[in-house]
């Protein structure tokens, strides 16, 4: 049987020994969000994870 979306993301991420997180440059603030709840969760899973962006973050974001 096959697995699911879900299973599939799943059984990555336990084979992964880092994991890349990226954003879209046009959505900082939502994506920025995003970013920082996942890196949030993988540490809590104890798996490393490292944040890209392709611009520079606004100033607005800088207390994060």
């Amino acid at each position: 049987m096959a697995l699911s979306p879900q299973q599939q993301i799943s059984e990555l991420i336990k084979r992964a020994s880092r994991i890349l997180l990226a954003t879209s440059e046009t959505d900082q603030g939502d994506g920025l969000a995003a970013l920082l709840a996942l890196k949030i969760f993988f540490k809590k899973i104890n798996k490393p994870a490292d944040l890209i962006a392709s611009t520079a973050l606004s100033r607005r974001f800088s207390f994060l």
